[in-house]
């Protein structure tokens, strides 16, 4: 499938079910609190911060010890549930020395969206948690509940049933947004990757031709791009690769549609059954840029063709 595929996977991955027309948004806090359990509470945010504490809820026992219920919000990267899953996983979790026992969809809001959850473990003693943490994500922001408590104990039944209750957004990927970003090339067919279980992005395409490929996608740069590109460069090909593996060869600014401004980047990727060269053309946009990436194994040769087709790429009015 080719290493872009697998970057896919690490960085840009199953969405909720595609509608054209987003429906009513369940207020903050997204879920019904546990009965009994002390409110936190926390200063005043911007909603349109890049983290946002949205509710949290504490409770100790002197049987069951502390346990707490923590909602949030993030800029969202373009990425579906379990997309924002794995990019949080490390924050969740990793860097709290715990292992991911347990990572699957989750049905929520009644079953009408699809939902990620993660399920962390930290090695057993005294003082070690256990946290299940259940991600959602529209075209803005991702959304999560983290229910934390000591590892020696089960769940606790109020808390499993704010858990069940978490609905923060019915808003879904529209994956036909992606068609006419870029002019394929002749004879090249598309598939839509949307809604696929192994990619992150909610909304990507993927060109077939000549045993080659283009992966198209979208990625958040809420409020553009700011004064270093370089920067901004480095975080999208970072996300893609899993900041590992990567070699840049070449990047320098190109113009888009438009008058809009880009970058077009060449790099190498190792990957599990060979090294592939990518060319990245990246269309810097707000709140979303769009990226098309020409993918090849290094024994296949170049396709004028392919080059052209990325270089037409031009961000969608939406």
């Amino acid at each position: 499938m080719g290493t872009i595929a697998l970057a896919l996977i690490l960085a840009l991955q199953t969405a909720a079910p595609a509608s054209p027309d987003p429906l009513p948004r369940p207020a903050p806090p997204y879920v019904v609190a546990p009965k009994g359990w002390k409110a936190i509470v926390y200063p005043p945010q911007s909603p349109n911060a890049a983290h946002v504490p949205v509710a949290g809820w504490l409770h100790e026992s002197s049987v069951r010890g502390e346990e707490s219920l923590r909602v949030g919000s993030a800029i969202g990267d373009g990425l579906n549930a379990e997309g924002a899953a794995r990019v949080q996983a490390r924050i969740a979790i990793g860097d709290r020395n715990g292992t991911i026992v347990a990572s699957h969809a989750r049905a929520l809001c009644g079953g009408t969206i699809q939902g990620w959850e993660l399920v962390g473990a930290e090695p057993r003693g005294p003082g070690s948690k256990t946290r299940e943490v259940i991600f959602a994500a529209d075209a803005d922001r991702s959304y999560s509940v983290e229910y934390e408590r000591e590892g020696a104990y089960p769940p606790s039944p109020a808390a499993e049933a704010s858990m069940q209750s978490f609905c923060p957004t019915r808003v879904a990927y529209a994956p036909a947004a992606l068609h006419g970003a870029i002019d394929a090339p002749p004879g090249w067919n598309v598939e839509d990757l949307s809604l696929r279980g192994h990619h992150a992005a909610g909304t990507s395409l993927r060109y077939l031709g000549d045993h080659q490929q283009i992966y198209v996608f979208r990625i958040g740069t809420m409020g553009g791009v700011g004064s270093d590109a370089d920067a901004a460069v480095a975080r999208i090909l970072g996300g893609m690769t899993g900041n590992s593996n990567y070699t840049v060869t070449s990047k320098h600014p190109v113009g888009f549609c438009r008058g809009g401004n880009g970058w077009l980047v060449r790099e190498t990727t190792q990957g599990p059954h060979g090294t592939y060269a990518n060319v990245v053309a990246i269309a810097f946009a707000s709140p979303e840029s769009y990226v098309a990436v020409y993918t090849r194994d290094t024994r296949q040769p170049e396709l004028p063709a392919a080059l052209k087709a990325i270089g037409t790429l031009c961000p969608l009015d939406t």
